[in-house]
């Protein structure tokens, strides 16, 4: 530790935390607590730990400047402070030292690049305490399947995508429970509270073919495991949502493209990456899609049943997602945006409207073609990142879309919504 040097992170900020407390007055009563407390609270965007500070660790934070470098004994001794706490601080990433390897190197290695690449500050933050790991919403279904005795109703701990009615059940009880413990639900349609009578527009005429289909956009949550999906499909999916149909030099170097979906700064920085399950003359894997030369290119072959463990998997547990024929992948290509929008607050929101576009183009595209197609952000971003070999510093998950061969008759979990028509 003697000659270890180290200096604060950049990129972190800290909040204060209103937390219940006990005084003795609640302990000698056994009351609960009727007091509170304020706890310092801080946010790593280099690691994305968050996490309450002990008043030691504070005080370090406090006296180490994080543009310059300060020996570690030294901190130690003035503060008479322990190596434990700075050693968790290093740990977390809000202390950064100079070890030449080791998770120290890495940490102090990413602080760079990040600063590098112009993140705007509260993009980063947001972009890391986001991202999560290995979290499975259909967990307590299959623990509770484990546990049912021989002979009762239900899904095989495990069994890939059988248990989607008892999740599609549980999510419909848990908004029955909000709706019975938590204030009323907002209201669907909204009216502001300044705004003049109502003038009615007049309804439109005709029905037109694009207008049908955009009255029969819907999502898709079950897929026909009797026929697989076919490869000229396949590519009319991808074609006609991430391929490309023109392009322009913006600047020496920098070329736009023009694709179906609008792009901020004709940049287009979202990447798709298929996940194959079941697509005639296409193996089950992880590809991407190769806009340039309209292709796939293998990334990680996998058995059909790997496939569909990767596909529920990263859809934090949503088994029904394991039936589709393929899943797309989208990343963000950050830097390729942030290129041009130097540290701009809205670029990384606008990183995202780019994917909401893509997905309605992929609805839309595969309503036309008789298919069903779903979008979800309900990710598990760690495990798609590691399975692509990503830095999500340079190129992170957006969402997951997929597509696949509907089942006859819609299947469960098919919402079946009443006709509306505005009020005269």
């Amino acid at each position: 530790m003697s000659e270890l040097l180290l200096r604060k992170s950049a990129l972190f900020t800290m909040r204060f935390q209103t937390v219940p407390a006990l005084g003795v007055g609640d302990l000698l009563s056994g009351q609960l607590a009727t007091t509170t407390q304020e706890q310092l609270v801080a946010m790593s965007s280099l690691t994305g730990c968050h996490r309450r500070l002990s008043g030691e660790e504070h005080r370090i934070l406090s006296h180490i400047p994080s543009g310059q470098w300060m020996p570690a004994a030294q901190v130690a001794g003035d503060l008479a402070v322990s190596n434990g706490a700075i050693d968790a601080l290093l740990e977390d990433g809000f202390l950064l030292g100079d070890t030449p390897e080791g998770r120290i190197a890495t940490l102090r290695e990413q602080e760079e690049k990040m600063l590098a690449l112009d993140w705007d500050d509260f993009a980063a933050l947001y972009h890391v305490q986001s991202r999560v790991h290995d979290l499975d919403v259909a967990a307590p279904l299959r623990q509770a399947a484990a546990m049912q005795p021989t002979g009762d109703q239900g899904p095989p701990p495990g069994a890939p995508f059988q248990d989607f009615l008892a999740l599609g059940a549980q999510m419909s009880a848990e908004l029955h429970a909000k709706s019975e413990h938590f204030d009323p639900p907002p209201p669907p349609f909204h009216k502001p509270r300044n705004a003049e009578p109502v003038q009615n527009l007049p309804l439109p005429e005709g029905d037109s073919a694009f207008q049908a289909l955009l009255r029969h956009r819907k999502t898709t949550r079950v897929f026909d495991q009797n026929r697989p999906l076919g490869l000229q499909e396949l590519s009319t999916v991808l074609y006609y949502t991430f391929g490309c149909f023109g392009h322009i030099e913006l600047a020496p170097g920098l070329i736009g493209l023009r694709k179906t979906s609008p792009s901020g700064g004709s940049l287009h920085p979202i990447e798709a990456y298929p996940l194959i399950l079941n697509v005639e003359n296409v193996h089950p894997g992880i590809y991407h899609y190769d806009v340039e030369r309209h292709g796939l290119s293998l990334l990680r072959p996998m058995t059909l049943e790997e496939a569909r463990h990767h596909a529920v998997t990263f859809t934090l547990g949503q088994s029904y997602f394991g039936s589709a024929h393929a899943l797309v992948l989208l990343t963000a290509r950050w830097f390729r945006n942030f290129w041009k929008y130097r540290k701009a607050q809205k670029s990384y929101r606008v990183i995202h409207v780019d994917a909401g576009h893509l997905s309605q183009t992929l609805y839309l595209l595969c309503t036309e073609m008789g298919l069903g197609a779903f979008y979800t952000g309900a990710i598990n971003d760690i495990n798609i990142e590691q399975a692509l070999d990503l830095d999500p510093l340079q190129e992170g998950v957006i969402g997951v879309a997929g597509c696949g061969q509907l089942l006859p008759g819609g299947g469960p979990l098919t919402l079946e919504t009443l006709p509306y028509v505005p009020p005269r």
